[in-house]
């Protein structure tokens, strides 16, 4: 075989903010003219194939080098709505999506698969060259087929990639000191918010999301089949139970039969874990409920993942208005957080004016009115912008959390559950997100050691501006 594999990635199932790096050789770089390897990326989602063909130049020892992230990160983005598939359908308040029939994946009641967020690549080897100097190329396609990987719109902070035996990547089992594959209870789902301790008012949305099914490069690694929240009192006591199986027919995916990554684009899922998620799903919520834990289990109910402890936030006792943000996490999904601290409220109004000539120049004798003006304005642009109050945080953990949404690129302040929306046409547009702009430019990391205790101030602005008449 003439193209060999030198150096692949680490591991098959990785985020596309890491080196994404391959090392091919050829034997027919000697002798031969205008060589070129050849990297056919065939980048698959639900069925569907983008092939991006890629040339490169040998180095100094012949060999093929490349770095693919650049380019997956343009076929992977946030997922925003519900998934709409002939087998997984999202629902909302128990109306399932369709190419009419749309929510915001924040407001999925039980489960919801990935739509753009994550997806499957082969590799396809080959290379180009001709016998003699006067002649065009010929292209030698298909040489070498990689296995299936899996990567999705998530990012690695700063030198978070693991060498293995000469090939760099990001182990799922052992990223950050951390697995993110379902494994046993003190596995991560996809975020870094604190396990033991999440705030939710009565009629909030969230949602985690998870890696679920067969990964090749991972031992070990489980299939979760199920989801239990289990709800407790004020003292801790068990309430009742509410376990929701991992099934097509409930928008979800568990991976058992997925042995070669071929059903990549099905392997990431959001749950719908918020108490209003919960009420459009039809759960009986317990009326005296304080907390809640949300865990997921394997066949023999054996948790396959940390528990996730809700605990109920009411209103704050003076009253101040309540801002829940929805953003984009490091690993591609939605974390939550609602502020109900001092929030402040501004507008900047910026005017664009113009000069009017008065008086009626076009009648038989001049005559001027008492509402003519000399300047006009022409325009009014007001942005509003918020200035938000979080609750003091007491560990370096929820600090550090709360860090990733001053950074995040995409910000909505989100809506509690409406009683008055039947969802039999979808979500009401409007209703629930208001897509914002972190404007803080700086931020001081906490840590409990000099600080003890902190509050972080976070300014956001309304992306969509306010509508003025013209004059």
């Amino acid at each position: 075989m003439a193209i060999t594999l030198e150096q692949d990635v680490a591991f098959k199932e990785m985020p596309v903010g890491t080196d994404w790096i391959f090392t091919i050789s050829s034997t027919n770089v000697t002798g031969n003219y205008k060589f070129k390897y050849i990297a056919e990326l065939c980048i698959d989602n639900y069925g569907v194939t983008n092939v991006i063909k890629l040339k490169f130049s040998p180095n100094s020892t012949d060999n093929g080098i490349i770095n693919i992230s650049d380019i997956l990160e343009q076929y992977v983005s946030s997922d925003n709505l519900g998934k709409n598939d002939l087998t997984y359908k999202a629902k909302f308040k128990g109306t399932a999506t369709s190419a009419t029939i749309k929510h915001p994946i924040q407001l999925t009641d039980k489960f919801s698969l990935s739509t753009d967020l994550c997806k499957r690549l082969t590799i396809k080897f080959g290379e180009e060259y001709s016998a003699n100097a006067t002649d065009a190329p010929t292209e030698y396609l298909d040489e070498l087929t990689s296995s299936n990987y899996l990567f999705w719109n998530g990012m690695a902070y700063n030198n978070e990639q693991s060498l293995v035996s000469g090939e760099y990547g990001i182990n799922l089992k052992d990223w950050n000191s951390n697995s993110f594959v379902n494994d046993i209870s003190t596995s991560n789902l996809l975020t870094d918010a604190p396990a033991d301790k999440q705030l939710i008012g009565d009629n909030e949305y969230a949602t985690l999301s998870l890696l679920n099914g067969y990964f090749p490069s991972i031992t070990k690694a489980v299939t979760a089949v199920d989801m239990v929240v289990d709800f407790r009192d004020t003292d801790g006591t068990f309430i009742s139970s509410e376990t929701t199986a991992i099934v097509a027919g409930n928008g979800g995916y568990n991976g058992s039969n997925n042995t070669a990554l071929t059903d990549s684009a099905r392997q990431l899922m959001f749950a719908g874990v918020g108490t209003a998620n919960m009420l459009g799903a039809g759960v009986s919520i317990p009326s005296n409920w304080a907390s809640y834990d949300v865990y997921f289990t394997r066949l023999s109910g054996h948790k396959v993942s940390k528990v996730y402890k809700y605990f109920k936030k009411s209103a704050d006792c003076k009253g101040y208005e309540k801002i829940r943000l929805t953003w984009l996490n490091k690993y591609g999904v939605w974390d939550y957080y609602t502020f109900n601290k001092k929030n402040l409220r501004s507008t900047d109004i910026k005017r664009t004016d113009f000069n009017r000539v008065k008086g009626d120049w076009n009648s038989s004798t001049f005559i001027k009115y008492g509402y003519e003006r000399g300047v006009g304005v022409l325009g009014t642009i007001a942005t509003e912008t918020i200035s938000l109050n979080s609750d003091w945080f007491t560990n370096d953990e929820e600090a550090a959390w709360i860090e990733q949404l001053f950074v995040s690129p995409e910000v909505y302040i989100l809506g509690d559950y409406d009683s008055t929306d039947a969802g039999t046409s979808g979500a009401k547009y409007g209703n629930y997100l208001t897509p914002v702009i972190v404007t803080s430019n700086n931020y001081d990391r906490y840590t409990r050691a000099n600080d003890k205790v902190a509050q972080y101030e976070l300014d956001i602005e309304y992306s969509i501006n306010k509508r003025i008449q013209r004059a």
